[in-house]
């Protein structure tokens, strides 16, 4: 059976080598030896296999498809362990990506939130800069407005000097309330004195025109709005009220004038305390005169109702002993009737009984 296996491929061999010649190039070498083993092939399938040829050949073909099923299955596990390999890759590239991504907002944020603040400061440094210029306008005018009056005030012109006194209240109060800096500022600290200081002047030109009602109103705006402390108000609603008979106000507000400031202050003020005293003094004597005319005019009322009412208490008494003595007088006539009725009734009841007694018997 070998004999026969190696002859026809000999015999094949020789024929390839007479037919074809040799080639020059590799490829065409590699074509030749690829068509000699397909005619070998079709040879052996050609030929009668015996049972020994044909079961080798079968485990052969078994062992040769488990080897292509094993290259199959290691191509497939090899693809997925790539697949799997490039996912992980993908993911910890998406995440890089991500966190450079991150990265580069958090510096883009970060160098924009800068850049704001540095732009808010600057924004800060003018308004800044702004409010200082318009706070020192604005106390230059009040000042201004408040020399001008007080010009005006020496002169003796009360009225001019009213006039400049209000432009100035009018520029620094509106300011004040439309203002929305910092109110520790120390130029706004000087505008809101400077508008007390105009109220004030204010205020004191008008009691050189006499009018205490007004006085004793900007005062009091002055005590309960702006300062507390501004001891001239106190001063000025004292003289206005007692000006304005109206001393029990005036006592009010000097106790309060004593209870807030100290000595030192007061002192400046004695003369007020001294004119307030006099009002006291003053309305004291004319009580204590009023007092001894009134007790006068009641002495002498006093012995005329008393004879009045000696002679009201001897009229009632002897209209009372006329009625007593009326109710004595009561005829007799009228007792006897009543007597009469009372004994006709009781005599009827008894014969009523008398006769209802005499039917039962029966």
């Amino acid at each position: 059976m070998e004999d026969t296996k190696t002859q026809p491929s000999s015999i094949n061999n020789e024929d390839v080598n007479t037919e074809n010649p040799q080639p020059k190039n590799n490829e065409e070498n590699e074509k030749l030896i690829k068509d000699d083993k397909n005619e070998e092939k079709i040879e052996s399938k050609n030929e009668p296999e015996s049972p020994t040829t044909a079961t080798t050949t079968i485990s052969n073909e078994k062992d040769e498809n488990k080897v292509e099923i094993n290259q199959e299955n290691n191509q497939e596990t090899k693809k997925e362990v790539k697949e799997e390999i490039n996912q992980e890759n993908n993911q910890e590239t998406k995440k890089e990506v991500k966190e450079v991504k991150e990265e580069t907002l958090n510096n883009k944020s970060n160098d924009e939130i800068k850049v704001n603040e540095e732009n808010n400061e600057k924004k800060e440094e003018k308004e800044e800069k702004n409010y200082e210029e318009e706070l020192t306008n604005i106390l230059n005018l009040s000042t201004q407005y408040k020399q001008e009056g007080n010009k005006f005030f020496k002169d003796k012109d009360y009225q001019k000097a009213d006039g400049k006194y209000r432009e100035g209240i009018e520029l620094s109060e509106n300011y004040i309330q439309d203002y929305k800096g910092d109110i520790e500022n120390p130029i706004f600290k000087n505008i809101k004195k400077e508008n007390v200081c105009l109220y004030s002047n204010l205020s004191n030109c008008i009691m050189q025109q006499e009018n205490f009602m007004e006085v004793f109103n900007i005062d009091m705006y002055i005590i309960s709005r702006l300062d507390a402390n501004w001891d001239k108000s106190y001063n000025r609603i004292i003289r206005a009220c007692l000006k304005n008979n109206e001393l029990q106000l005036a006592n009010q507000y000097a106790t309060i004038f004593r209870s807030r400031f100290a000595e030192e202050t007061i002192s400046k003020y004695q003369q007020t305390f001294d004119l307030l005293n006099e009002e006291n003094k003053k309305f004291y004597e004319k009580n204590q005169e009023k007092m001894k005319a009134n007790a006068n005019t009641t002495g002498n009322t006093t012995q005329d109702n008393m004879s009045e009412t000696i002679s009201d208490t001897r009229s009632l008494t002897s209209k009372n002993k006329s009625i007593t003595s009326k109710k004595k007088r009561k005829p007799f006539f009228f007792k006897f009737i009543f007597g009469g009725f009372v004994l006709f009734g009781a005599l009827a009841s008894f014969f009523f009984i008398f006769k209802n007694r005499q039917k039962s018997i029966k």
